[in-house]
């Protein structure tokens, strides 16, 4: 199952904070691919009752930004010293999938 997460501050039919999940139905779908690329959010695929994902997503916002960065470039993702550690836990979580 998607959901969306906001990585930034984000509007729509309300004001969505940092890593507060959007519901599907107020993102328009062609627009979905472009908030991705722009980095507002990010589209992370979940299974329902899946306590583990949520410990992990919680063990790595405890981590410290450098801590987020070091791993995220282990992976291969392309990362900015700009990210926020939300950004880079939830481009981490995505490319575990």
């Amino acid at each position: 199952m998607k959901k969306y997460i906001a990585l930034r501050k984000a509007y729509f039919d309300k004001c969505y904070a940092i890593n507060e999940e959007i519901p599907k139905d107020v993102i328009a779908q062609n627009m979905v691919s472009k908030l991705v690329r722009c980095g507002v959010i990010a589209v992370v695929e979940t299974e329902q009752n899946s306590q583990n994902e949520n410990d992990s997503e919680k063990e790595l916002l405890q981590k410290k930004k450098e801590e987020l960065l070091q791993m995220a470039e282990k992976m291969g993702l392309e990362t900015a010293e700009t990210m926020t550690k939300a950004e880079l836990t939830a481009l981490i979580l995505q490319k575990g999938k």
